[in-house]
């Protein structure tokens, strides 16, 4: 701090005498003080009891506030900015400030500049504006907005709004309780979020984000190819793109929505909808409900050509439209494989499979261990295998029973039956 002079001139706004800060308090009391810096190194400290003005003006300031609304202007230089308690406004304005509200419900702009913001207690407005910026909200109920650039924001206790705006971004939710609820957009750009405790809500905005959330509430990554992790969410949908989504313990309900998404629905009993594009599904523990679209009717809807894989658990599955590839796994699964050209392995467990209603579909059914009841469809072409177990067998074309004591029907047209 050798370059730093204290700046003792407080110039009163009702008179161009220059006085110090003895002389103000000896000839009469002030409530509204105005300091300015110069072209140096300046440090100007404010009143308590006084709302203060101060404007750093060039070279690198110091601003300190004090205990009531003051206004801090670190103008150009790289300045440090420190409201202290009180309601108080700081701009950081050019090159690259750090920026301290203080106690108290503070608004606080970076400006140009790679600046660092924090709010401390209180609810605090933070923005960033151009550069890469830091911004922490510290306690309280905090918006924060990331504006240009790539900004890494954390967000502290409390029920905070965030907004990284553009650029690639870094956002953390650190919420002290469940019972806290954050809003968070990741904007544009490629972000990476992560939401701790609290009961949250996720966008990432357009772009490929990460988003990881461990807290209960909602991740929507909107548009982009987005990777999501979450635990303990009620709702996950990964918006349009080719998504990759990964849920964990508890029951989720879980959309990829349009595009090609790669969804893991993990432990509980959850509900998963593929949507639009040609999807891959794993159900993998717990007792789930797949289906490889959404749940529309409309003649046109192309649900497009998705692999489920139920994993483990008494699953239900729905194949939708499209030349579907329909796994049950390990369980007493209910599988549909509604129309086109599908492949259906039941898997292990007692299984009820309906192959589909499509005229002059092509379609192999699979009984695989266990006691299934396989139904091949009316107009369909189909090849049933029932596996081991007593299987009862319905459907057109050829049916072979194959290990166990059998139940086979053929359809209308000429079948073939191999007990």
């Amino acid at each position: 701090m050798s370059d730093f002079k204290k700046n003792n001139l407080l110039k009163n706004r009702t008179t161009s005498k220059n006085l110090d800060q003895n002389d103000l308090n000896t000839l009469f009391p002030i409530y509204t003080l105005t300091a300015s810096g110069d072209g140096g190194n300046n440090a100007l400290i404010g009143n308590d009891g006084e709302d203060n003005t101060l404007f750093g003006l060039g070279g690198n300031d110091w601003l300190i506030g004090a205990n009531q609304k003051d206004n801090l202007f670190g103008g150009t230089g790289s300045d440090f900015l420190f409201g202290n308690d009180g309601d108080d406004y700081l701009a950081g304005e050019e090159e690259n400030d750090v920026i301290v509200g203080g106690n108290g419900n503070d608004t606080a702009f970076g400006g140009s500049g790679d600046d660092d913001l924090s709010g401390s207690d209180g609810d605090d407005l933070l923005t960033g504006e151009q550069g890469q910026d830091t911004l922490n909200g510290g306690n309280g109920n905090d918006t924060l907005y990331g504006g240009d650039d790539n900004d890494t924001i954390t967000s502290g206790s409390g029920n905070d709004t965030v907004d990284g705006g553009m650029g690639d971004d870094k956002i953390t939710i650190i919420n002290g309780s469940n019972r806290e609820k954050s809003l968070i957009d990741g904007g544009d750009g490629n972000d990476t979020i992560t939401s701790n405790v609290g009961y949250n809500m996720v966008h990432g905005g357009s772009g490929n984000d990460l988003i990881q959330a461990n807290s209960a509430g909602a991740i929507y990554g909107d548009t982009g190819n987005d990777t999501i992790y979450s635990t303990n969410i009620a709702v996950v949908s990964g918006g349009k793109g080719n998504d990759k989504i990964n849920t964990g313990v508890y029951s989720d309900t879980i959309y990829g929505n349009e595009d090609q998404d790669e969804i893991h629905s993990g432990s509980g009993v959850d509900k998963v909808y593929g949507g639009l594009g040609d999807d891959v599904i794993f159900g993998e523990a717990d007792s789930d409900i797949l289906y490889g679209d959404d749940l529309v009717e409309d003649d046109d809807y192309d649900g497009g050509r998705d692999v489920i894989d139920g994993g483990d658990g008494d699953d239900t599955i729905y194949g939708g439209s499209g030349s579907d590839n329909l796994k049950g796994g390990n369980g007493r699964d209910t599988i549909y494989g509604g129309g086109d050209d599908d492949t259906i392995d039941g898997g292990a467990g007692d299984d009820t499979i309906y192959g589909n209603s499509g005229w002059f579909s092509r379609i192999t059914l699979m009984g695989g261990d266990g006691n299934d009841y396989v139904e091949g469809g009316k107009y369909s072409d189909a090849r049933i295998y029932g596996g081991n177990g007593n299987d009862i067998l319905k459907g057109n074309s050829k049916l072979y029973g194959e290990n166990g004591n059998d139940e086979i029907s053929g359809g209308d047209y000429n079948d073939y039956l191999d007990g």
